[in-house]
């Protein structure tokens, strides 16, 4: 997420395995051969707009929900990872 004044936009990218790798591996070094990671944003919204602040809520909402839900995947907190914090929310879900 990102506040800039007044105007919201949310920021995701896709990282690779391999990337991911050498980033948990420590071998920075060996990224400047690697392809650069897109990062994506949505638009700006004016958080002083009623209907745009609105969408602001919402999208917000649905990203907390997707994470909640172990729908998207976000490191530790990815259904298909067994862990304790994922064992929780699957007792609760």
């Amino acid at each position: 997420m990102n506040l800039c004044g007044v105007k919201v936009s949310f920021y995701w990218a896709d990282f690779s395995k391999d990337y991911l790798n050498i980033v948990h591996n420590r071998k920075l070094s060996k990224l400047t051969t690697h392809p650069k990671i897109k990062l994506n944003h949505t638009e700006p919204k004016s958080l002083m707009n009623p209907n745009q602040r609105g969408k602001v809520i919402k999208e917000f909402g649905q990203i907390v929900g997707a994470i909640k839900a172990g729908i998207v995947p976000v490191g530790h907190l990815w259904m298909d990872v067994a862990t304790s914090i994922t064992e929780m929310w699957r007792s609760r879900l």
